[in-house]
């Protein structure tokens, strides 16, 4: 049964997730685009094989794998839903972080504001999501 609270859990981990995945596409070479898709450029070594094969076919499994997470922890109370959530919101905001840092001379600064705004919108989302009713 869905757990309204634990929702904020999963607000990080949603919006954190679709950033780092846009931010991925985003900085693939106009190679990959012209579909030289070996050329896919992905720290995440199970992310990169779908990347290669095509890019719907890395989207469409993001989504079906940000189902799942939410299924998790909006329904599982439990330290280790909270655990998986605070895991995989840090892990993309690592991820969005490191797209940010290849823009340029800005890189940095857009990095670490990237990285600042995540821990507040994790901590506030997490205040929310853990509150007792």
């Amino acid at each position: 049964m869905i757990c309204p609270r634990r929702v904020w859990l999963f607000a990080p981990v949603g919006s954190l997730f679709a950033l780092d995945v846009v931010l991925t596409l985003l900085g693939q070479d106009p190679a990959y685009w012209s579909g030289a898709l070996q050329t896919a450029n992905e720290a995440n070594p199970i992310a990169r094989p779908l990347l290669a094969t095509s890019p719907w076919l890395f989207t469409g499994l993001a989504a079906v794998w940000a189902t799942v997470l939410a299924a998790v922890i909006v329904t599982w109370e439990s330290r280790w839903s909270n655990l998986l959530a605070m895991v995989v919101a840090f892990a993309h905001a690592l991820g969005g972080s490191n797209w940010l840092l290849r823009t340029g001379e800005w890189g940095f600064a857009l990095a670490g504001g990237y990285l600042v705004l995540a821990a507040q919108l994790c901590f506030w989302c997490w205040t929310k999501g853990t509150a007792e009713p």
